[in-house]
């Protein structure tokens, strides 16, 4: 009852579109996305199909607990986010949900370990581990943050000694009511 006004004023917000130009109510697919995100897009479907074998056969050998276990501690932190981004205010950050990577990755393992036959075994684990280290060669490829890093050089060459620089992004500064009235 104490937060039900809270609730209300902030789906009023949302609902008005004063949500602030940075941060974007995310689609309803972002929890599939995150997953496809951190894994690539070419080993993501053979992760996750390797991950739907891995809960069909360790829920035919009668993993009751552990297959519901690992499905809840996958899926529950994406979907919560998903959940409060559009009942309270947008919070779908990646960050937030590493601990769901966990449970995808050991569900992944067990589809691999439950192939028939130990040259199918094989070559599932050969694909996964090419396809796995193809998305990390080509996310290294890749320039990051090089404009960030050219700026705070910038601003560091200007500091006098004994100088401090803080660096804010231009999003966050109005991004909180409790600091913009500061």
């Amino acid at each position: 009852m104490i937060l039900l006004p809270k609730l209300f004023s902030s789906l009023h917000a949302v609902s008005a579109g004063s949500v602030g130009g940075w941060r974007k109510l995310p689609n309803f697919y972002e929890p599939f996305a995150l997953f496809n995100k951190a894994t690539g897009s070419f080993a993501f479907p053979i992760l996750a199909l390797l991950a739907i074998w891995g809960v069909i056969r360790g829920w035919q050998r009668g993993s009751r607990d552990a297959i519901p276990f690992a499905l809840l501690w996958m899926w529950a932190p994406p979907v919560m986010m998903l959940i409060a981004s559009y009942a309270i205010a947008p919070v779908f950050v990646e960050r937030y949900a590493l601990a769901c990577f966990a449970p995808f990755f050991i569900l992944t393992a067990l589809g691999i370990f439950e192939m028939p036959g130990d040259l199918v075994r094989v070559g599932a684990l050969v694909l996964t581990i090419a396809f796995s280290i193809g998305h990390i060669v080509s996310y290294e490829r890749k320039p990051h943050d090089a404009q960030y890093r050219e700026a705070i050089a910038a601003a560091d060459s200007a500091l006098k000694p004994r100088e401090v620089m803080t660096v804010v992004p231009s999003y966050a500064i109005r991004s909180s009511p409790i600091l913009s009235s500061q």
